[in-house]
């Protein structure tokens, strides 16, 4: 038994013209275009069965900040955005890219906003800006706002003006010029700032400035954080203790403590303040007596008295 093969004629393939063939290269680079919004746009969009505030949509979020509150201020401000207690976004901005508009994928939900200038990132951790133990506060600036952002919403509009994130404190010695057996500390409990509300976080804070000598006797400055308590305070003391050890361990070395957050607290010193006022504390060892003064008032305490809220 044979099997026969039987060989058919090979239909004749059409020719295509070229209109043809570039209509073709057309309608898929279409498809490769719409695939691609596709894909780009479910990441920022729902679906119909989904709940809209779950899912991500574009949002401008727009400063309203002139400019900065000090020709001094340089670099970039670091934004930080939060949603649930959880940072969504973090991204580094020239004030002029703010003003202009910044896109971001955002919930329709409350969201926390914070921006930074002058402070340098390596000391923010677990959204935290933290003051190393022994070291002042940062020449720094910053604004935070909430917003419940609900289905309408497209813009979200900054505040318009930097608070500034610290205080700076003046001292004078005076009649204490030369070989002056005494440094000076400050001490605290606030050690920097909340990330998501730019709000006080309590920790163990101390700085020991260096003084400069002028005609009344010696100047020392240094810069604190904003406080939210009345645990300031402002010691002479023998030995000025190392950073790297907490302050009081050898209660020897004290001679005088000053309850400088009391005091301030009890005369109505505004820690809320845009820009809160200069500190100056004079001390007057021949007169055994502190003088206090910020903006418009001033307190004298004698060096002998206890200072009682």
């Amino acid at each position: 038994m044979w099997v026969g093969l039987v060989a058919f004629p090979r239909p004749k393939q059409e020719k295509m013209s070229v209109h043809k063939r570039y209509l073709l290269k057309l309608l898929d680079s279409l498809s490769l275009v719409s695939t691609a919004l596709v894909l780009l746009t479910g990441t920022a969009s729902c679906t119909v069965k989904e709940e809209r505030r779950e899912c991500l949509s574009w949002v401008s979020i727009i400063s309203r900040i002139e400019a900065p509150v000090d020709e001094d201020i340089d670099g970039m401000l670091s934004l930080f955005v939060y949603q649930n207690g959880q940072q969504v976004r973090y991204s580094e901005h020239t004030i002029d890219e703010l003003r202009a508009g910044l896109n971001v994928p955002l919930k329709r939900r409350m969201i926390d906003i914070a921006g930074v200038i002058g402070w340098s990132m390596e000391n923010a951790h677990e959204n935290l800006l933290r003051i190393s133990f022994g070291c002042e506060c940062p020449e720094a600036w910053g604004f935070s706002d909430s917003f419940l952002i609900d289905e309408n919403d497209e813009e979200l509009f900054l505040g318009e003006s930097l608070r500034s994130l610290f205080v700076d404190v003046c001292v004078c010695l005076l009649g204490a010029g030369g070989d002056y057996p005494y440094g000076l500390v400050v001490e605290g409990d606030v050690d920097g700032y909340l990330l998501a509300s730019l709000k006080p976080h309590h920790g163990p804070f101390l700085f020991a400035p260096s003084a400069l000598n002028d005609e009344s006797g010696r100047v020392l400055n240094c810069r604190i954080p904003r406080q939210d308590d009345a645990n300031l305070s402002v010691s002479l003391v023998r030995t000025v203790p190392d950073s790297a050890t907490k302050a009081g361990e050898n209660a020897t070395d004290y001679v005088y403590t000053l309850p400088l957050g009391k005091i301030l607290n009890k005369e109505g010193y505004d820690w809320n303040a845009d820009n809160p006022e200069g500190i100056k504390v004079s001390i007057d060892f021949a007169a055994t007596q502190i003088v206090i003064s910020a903006g418009g008032w001033t307190k004298v305490v004698m060096m002998g008295d206890k200072y009682v809220i």
